[in-house]
């Protein structure tokens, strides 16, 4: 059974004080489980100097209160941690997603959510080990045709995005087999959907 080590960085939102942990024995992990916190993406409080990256699995990210940050590209310090398999962000007010995101060729679970980006870059084609994708809030309104490239891909959340048409390219990938749509217009769902693929919208709430 693989061990998940648990380490908490957080920076407190009132005082900014980030807790204090022991880092130097982590090069003796078999599998890191990193959560953190961040206070905004201008003071990003990552120990890469510290932290075995090569160790780190699994990133979640999330901002748990409604203070209003400024916005911010993606942060370049989350792709020195080139093993994830897992990459989770919540409630940041991510402005775009760089296209060296395709270093991250290890990911396998990419959720964005409630961020502000438009678009994903066309690299995202590299991350071919993708299973799951979700943006739901955000103001994507677009896939790249790239998106075709991710035949690993099985589920895919667009809840509550910016589509005016829905992205039918999806029914290409030979291993999809759920698209949500939740709080999206259900008018714009094509009829024809192939036998494999279950769309969920707000009736199947």
């Amino acid at each position: 059974m693989i061990k998940y080590y648990v380490i908490f960085l957080l920076l407190l939102q009132v005082n900014c004080i980030s807790a204090q942990i022991q880092s130097d024995t982590l090069v003796d992990y078999e599998h890191v489980y990193y959560r953190m916190g961040w206070f905004d993406f201008q003071h990003i409080c990552l120990p890469t100097d510290t932290v075995n990256k090569s160790k780190v699995f699994e990133l979640y990210i999330t901002l748990g209160c409604s203070y209003e940050y400024d916005n911010e590209p993606l942060p370049n310090k989350i792709l020195q941690f080139s093993e994830l398999r897992i990459l989770s962000i919540d409630k940041f007010n991510i402005t775009s997603i760089p296209s060296n995101i395709k270093k991250l060729k290890h990911l396998q679970v990419m959720y964005l959510w409630n961020c502000s980006f438009e678009k994903l870059p066309k690299s995202i084609g590299k991350l071919t080990e993708l299973r799951a994708i979700d943006v739901r809030g955000s103001n994507i309104s677009k896939l790249p045709k790239s998106i075709l490239k991710l035949e690993k891909l099985e589920w895919i959340v667009l809840s509550k995005t910016k589509f005016k048409e829905f992205p039918v390219e999806l029914f290409e990938l030979p291993n999809l087999k759920e698209i949500w749509w939740f709080d999206n217009d259900p008018d714009i769902i094509p009829e024809n959907i192939p036998e494999n693929i279950s769309i969920f919208t707000d009736k199947d709430r």
